[in-house]
């Protein structure tokens, strides 16, 4: 990086604590310790400068501590991907002020177009990520309840049922009568829980339409085939306009959709 405008400062984060490495021109390496929460991430803006040049591991919480140094201290605060920080995690010499004095190392000797930076996602990249991730684990949750709700009836004898016949909140009204007993009594109580899945599913999935349908690159995204209100919001919140990919090839590397050859037998696919 750039020298002689500030300092170079390599912040190793923990769940409750971060250690933090300062380095300057002819000085020693400065050390301290702070905690994550916000007094403590408060406290290490005050001992930053808005020239100095921050380095952070990625991960949920980096993406916080970057937010908040740049709208508080107004410093460059760059998110690196630990993948490929090899110097870092193939040395043999493995602390937490060790990681952090050489991502402050690493900064001082190498321009950002060297390193591998993470793009820090924006309040509305982060609420449409937050929004996606919350409603596929509601939906997983939906099928194993379905699942274990099957499995009751299947405990019963009544194989004949299919998990179709338990998609609603009605159908499994309709459904219930047939059961007696414990499976009745602990169907009723996976009939609850999923009644409140779908509720909060359904609230989620008018929220994630609605962000959609404010975003700019959106009709974009829905012009291709088979795409719905979901996958484009999934879409625009982790690709964005694909600004920090460099090919095509990097995005479909990044969603999952690079082929493959699944060979059986003599099957292959």
């Amino acid at each position: 990086m750039e020298q002689g405008k500030g300092r170079f400062v390599g912040i190793d984060l923990a769940k409750k604590s971060m250690e933090v490495c300062i380095l300057g021109e002819g000085k020693a390496a400065a050390r301290s310790s702070y905690k994550t929460d916000a007094v403590g991430r408060t406290r290490l803006g005050k001992i930053l400068t808005s020239d100095d040049i921050v380095a952070v591991e990625a991960c949920a919480l980096a993406f916080v501590v970057a937010r908040q140094l740049r709208r508080e201290v107004g410093c460059t605060v760059l998110v690196l991907n630990p993948g490929k920080l090899a110097m870092i995690w193939q040395s043999t010499r493995k602390t937490d002020k060790e990681d952090a004095r050489k991502l402050a190392s690493l900064v001082q000797r190498y321009p950002e177009e060297e390193l591998p930076v993470v793009a820090v996602p924006d309040e509305r990249e982060e609420a449409m990520r937050s929004t996606v991730s919350m409603k596929h684990y509601l939906v997983r949750l939906r099928t194993s309840l379905l699942n274990r709700l099957h499995t009751l009836y299947v405990q019963a004898g009544m194989t004949f049922v299919k998990k179709s016949e338990l998609d609603s909140g009605a159908a499994r009204e309709r459904m219930a009568g047939r059961l007696d007993g414990f499976l009745a009594r602990f169907a009723a109580v996976i009939g609850r829980e999923l009644d409140a899945t779908e509720e909060e599913i359904a609230s989620l999935e008018k929220e994630l339409r609605e962000m959609v349908a404010q975003h700019e690159l959106a009709p974009y995204v829905m012009s291709v085939p088979g795409v719905g209100p979901g996958v484009a919001a999934a879409f625009l919140a982790y690709v964005g306009d694909g600004s920090r990919f460099s090919s095509p090839a990097q995005v479909a590397n990044y969603i999952g959709l690079v082929p493959r050859l699944d060979c059986s037998g003599e099957t292959n696919r």
